[in-house]
């Protein structure tokens, strides 16, 4: 159809196919292009720019390996591929390249950013916050840079300077959400609930985002604000009464202050209307305060059932520790909506009920979206069979997630192995990310084991830790870990 159109033809094509974000066809008409002039370095620096859009960075990165062959003198050929090399984690070659870029123009400000943020990933605080500085000489108005800037400010305990960076970030754009992170951190950290709600109230006003509203109730139930809470949600519902997800936030406030029936009224206002949103809210709401009977209760009087509700029928009964109509649901979601997850589920409630070779079929056939709570029930399922030495092997596998699963796998090790392998487990080479999270854990040990609680007095009185972490962690512990801990608030904290 296109047979007698000339490169520059495909070029402009391209180029229109670009500008209507229909980069698909605009990679189409580019590769014609190209095929017809191969070393116009023009046309293979626009499609390295679809690749970007497409996020194809390892096709783009070819491409500037081309480029860069043919001249090997152009700056901007190596800041690209800085810019590439740090889209897919590579921070060392995004440093080597930007480096490169810098030799030949000490200007190019592409470089200077990636130089500066790769610095940031690879830890070298004081040098990229150096970098920074100087990129944004160059471009003050990147609100990115000065987000990231207060951060870097924050982790050298420079608050005052993340604070401006942070507020210089929202000046620029007023939806940055690492910005208010930003400052709420700060805020939450130093103790200042006031800074926190007004910081949160524009974040939410700002971005849409009703995190920063549930984030926000934690902070006024913490400080026993609860009347600010009530009041900013019923000004919300009369400006916004059709909205079900502030009748949510309203119930969530009241629920801490004893105010189960007002709380469920509220609820009562927007389910009247049937909306199947309001409901789903509604079961999750009573999951999340523990309300567990009525979860169930109140999910199997509505009648109505698909997979996001079968899932928190499944929540409910597993927080309620009835394992056997937790694998029937599980099961049900495996059969009835080819559910992966749920395979997961099932092996979970098995290895509860101590079926650990069925769990195991299971686990064998899944393909979830997440392979860490994979890994995590093989881990439970050799460990409940004794076979320590496998279940380690799937350890390390965990430990490269998040760092409840150090909890989470420490407590069952506790509970269902020996001395010898939960030290065994103490001293696995894991990232540093991980450091706090194996001190504390270690600390638990000993006092399980030595019957010292040396370690653990150590923690408190250099505020490593305090009663506020204590009572969150224990929430990640179970068995004698959780009891462990739960002594300690109990000698420590609830007497003061």
């Amino acid at each position: 159809m296109f047979g007698n159109l000339d490169d520059d033809k495909y070029y402009d094509l391209s180029l229109k196919s670009f500008d209507l974000k229909d980069y698909d066809k605009s990679l189409e008409y580019i590769n014609k292009a190209i095929n017809m002039k191969p070393l116009n370095l023009n046309y293979r620096l626009h499609k390295i720019n679809i690749l970007i859009e497409l996020y194809d960075y390892k096709n783009a990165l070819k491409e500037l390996k081309f480029m860069e062959n043919i001249d090997n003198n152009n700056p901007g050929i190596y800041a690209y591929e800085s810019m590439c090399y740090y889209s897919i984690d590579d921070y060392k070659n995004s440093l080597k390249f930007a480096d490169k870029s810098l030799e030949l123009d000490r200007e190019n400000e592409i470089a200077y950013f990636y130089k500066a943020i790769s610095l940031k990933n690879l830890d070298h605080y004081e040098e990229s916050i150096k970098f920074f500085e100087k990129y944004l000489k160059m471009d003050n108005k990147n609100s990115m840079a000065h987000s990231e800037l207060a951060e870097l400010y924050f982790y050298v305990d420079r608050d005052k300077s993340a604070i401006n960076e942070a507020k210089t970030a929202l000046k620029y754009d007023n939806e940055n959400e690492d910005a208010y992170d930003i400052l709420l951190f700060i805020y939450k950290y130093n103790n200042d609930p006031v800074k926190y709600l007004e910081t949160a109230i524009d974040a939410f006003e700002n971005t849409a985002n009703f995190d920063y509203l549930y984030n926000l109730n934690n902070v006024l139930i913490e400080y026993s604000m609860y009347d600010v809470g009530e009041d900013l949600y019923k000004n919300y519902i009369d400006i916004n009464p059709d909205l079900p997800v502030f009748y949510d936030l309203f119930a969530d406030i009241l629920m801490p202050e004893d105010k189960k029936d007002d709380a469920y009224n509220a609820y009562k206002k927007i389910l009247k209307n049937n909306d199947m949103n309001s409901y789903k809210l509604w079961f999750m709401f009573l999951i999340n305060h523990g309300e567990l009977n009525d979860a169930i209760s109140e999910i199997k009087k509505f009648g109505h059932e698909d997979d996001e509700i079968l899932n928190m029928l499944y929540l409910a009964y597993d927080n309620s520790n009835d394992y056997d109509n937790a694998l029937k649901i599980s099961e049900k979601l495996v059969n009835e909506y080819n559910d992966e997850n749920g395979k997961i589920m099932c092996a979970d409630q098995l290895n509860n009920l101590k079926r650990m070779d069925d769990a195991l079929e299971y686990l064998d056939a899944s393909e979830p979206e997440n392979a860490y709570n994979k890994y995590y029930e093989y881990f439970r399922s050799y460990l409940y069979k004794k076979d320590y030495e496998k279940s380690m092997d799937y350890i390390k596998m965990v430990l490269n997630s998040d760092d409840d699963y150090v909890f989470y796998i420490f407590s069952e090790l506790v509970d269902n192995s020996d001395e010898e392998t939960v030290y065994k487990f103490l001293n696995t080479n894991h990232n540093d990310d991980l450091n706090d999270s194996f001190l504390l854990a270690e600390s638990i040990a000993d006092g399980i084991y030595k019957n010292s609680d040396e370690k653990f007095n150590e923690l408190l009185n250099n505020n490593y830790i305090d009663c506020d972490d204590i009572n969150e962690i224990k929430y990640k512990l179970t068995g004698k870990a959780r009891e462990f801990i739960e002594k300690y608030e109990d000698k420590i904290c609830n007497d003061n």
